[in-house]
């Protein structure tokens, strides 16, 4: 090799190493969980009605306005070819516990963090693929999806410009439509 190779070798061993250094730099701060997540929220009820997502629905049902249910035995069985939901049923899945609370306390246990749903329930979300789970975050918004074998569930956890929570939740069922959900959190009073 001639003499002026070198000096371009060097440089891009210089360009390789503070690329790599940059990416592992970045990549810890990824991990690390949000602070801007951290602390107690408390659902905003006319933020939240605001927000929610219109249904679509049209103007009339499967079989020309006709119901796509028939009752026997006082259980609405669905015909065949009807693409409405089926009621809940006692062995159906829950929503998740973001959608049934009204108060919120974020707090991190490592480098997870830990969701406590005043009278629902407690989540910690570990980073990355955990048993199914997908949690990512950003310097702004988090992440978390899973699927069971009866559905999808995509969670949105977004901080707003004007410092609420924006949590979305969309549920797509198989075989069926997707539903989204919105709730609107802020930071307690006093």
């Amino acid at each position: 090799m001639t003499d002026y190779a070198f000096p371009i070798l060097r440089g891009l061993n210089r360009s390789a190493l503070l690329l790599c250094l940059l990416f592992a730099a970045t990549a810890a701060q990824a991990a690390k969980p949000p602070q801007w997540l951290l602390g107690k929220w408390e659902l905003n009820n006319e933020m939240t009605q605001a927000v929610q997502v219109e249904k679509k629905q049209s103007s009339s049902g499967g079989f020309g306005g006709m119901s796509t249910t028939v009752a026997i035995g006082g259980v609405a069985v669905p015909l065949p070819g009807s693409t409405s939901s089926s009621p809940a049923t006692s062995g159906s899945p829950r929503d998740p516990s973001v959608l049934r609370c009204k108060d919120l306390e974020i707090s991190t246990e490592g480098d997870n963090l830990r969701f406590v749903f005043a009278g629902v329930g407690e989540e910690v979300m570990k980073p990355g693929d955990n048993q199914g789970r997908v949690t990512r975050w950003t310097r702004s918004k988090l992440t978390s999806n899973y699927q069971t074998t009866s559905r999808k569930v995509y969670r949105t956890y977004k901080l707003q410009k004007d410092g609420t929570l924006l949590v979305t939740v969309k549920i797509k069922p198989k075989q069926a439509a997707s539903i989204v959900q919105k709730r609107v959190f802020q930071r307690p009073a006093g």
